[in-house]
């Protein structure tokens, strides 16, 4: 092999352990978020549901409906999910160039 293909081929070695992380930490970070709305979104359902005449559960279902618009909105705003899908092409067109 030349000096310049080795070179590429180290880069790329070099790339592909870097974009691992990379996937591995946004996906990390995505899987919480994802939780905690489905948690706010089921709780929320659940104190409205519960309200009846003697116990007002409204001020907390308007607060957990609340978190859920702000951990949606902080989702929305990093597209963990997005990032991460685009992270995983790009690993896999680097295995493709590695072969």
């Amino acid at each position: 092999m030349s000096k310049n293909l080795v070179s590429l081929s180290n880069e790329v070695d070099e790339k592909i352990l870097k974009m691992k992380d990379k996937v591995k930490t946004t996906k990390r970070k995505a899987n919480p978020l994802k939780l905690l709305g489905l948690f706010f979104a089921a709780l929320t359902t659940i104190l409205v549901g519960l309200s009846n005449g003697r116990v007002n559960l409204s001020t907390y279902s308007l607060i957990t409906s609340a978190l859920l618009t702000l951990v949606v909105g902080l989702e929305s705003h990093f597209s963990y999910q997005e990032q991460w899908a685009r992270q995983k092409w790009t690993l896999l067109k680097l295995y493709q160039i590695q072969n």
